[in-house]
């Protein structure tokens, strides 16, 4: 794992990124059943029920993944996105050339200049959902954001997340939203 910034040393951009993680633009609280179930083949179940959201190189990367534990926070994330609000979600490696519909689809949304494609070419530290409306007629360019999903465990930033999201935002003059995600007893 990379580092990560402690609270104490942080200067003023990292201290704004803290308080995001305080004030996160959404919470999403969820029951520790619904993690045990994905986990136990549920994603299969999220996949099928919601092919907008995860397209086949999603499952794949999900079958493939050397943890097992791992993707429930943002596919959770994508998946209250779209159910409360409409919001499509691209789940990680948008910018990646092995992912041609994601690439397309960002290039569609959103008409980054070549520095900013070439900074989401890095791929490290981006953040994990580009979330956009599905209407591009309507909402062309207007309506998209970046979005970091917190989980439970992990609640620090990684160095390198800290200095993608400074330039990204200085670059696409949009704020990075923070999902947290949370576990809760008794959700009804």
């Amino acid at each position: 794992m990379g580092k990560h910034t402690d609270v104490d040393s942080a200067d003023e951009w990292q201290q704004e990124l803290i308080r995001r993680l305080e004030n996160p633009w959404r919470d999403i609280p969820y029951d520790g059943k619904e993690s045990e179930w994905f986990f136990a083949g549920g994603w299969e179940q999220w996949a099928d029920k919601y092919p907008q959201l995860f397209d086949p190189q999603d499952r794949g990367k999900k079958e493939r993944s050397q943890n097992r534990r791992s993707y429930f926070n943002e596919w959770l994330s994508a998946i209250t996105l779209f159910k409360e609000d409409g919001w499509l979600s691209l789940v990680g490696k948008y910018s990646n050339q092995v992912h041609p519909r994601k690439i397309s689809i960002v290039k569609d949304v959103v008409k980054v200049s070549d520095k900013v494609w070439t900074l989401l070419e890095e791929e490290t530290g981006i953040p994990d959902l580009f979330v956009y409306r599905s209407d591009l007629a309507v909402y062309r360019d207007a309506d998209w954001f970046l979005a970091e999903v917190k989980g439970p465990t992990n609640n620090y930033y990684e160095d390198s997340q800290i200095e993608m999201f400074k330039r990204l935002e200085q670059m696409m003059g949009k704020e990075v939203r923070i999902i947290r995600v949370r576990k809760c007893q008794n959700i009804v």
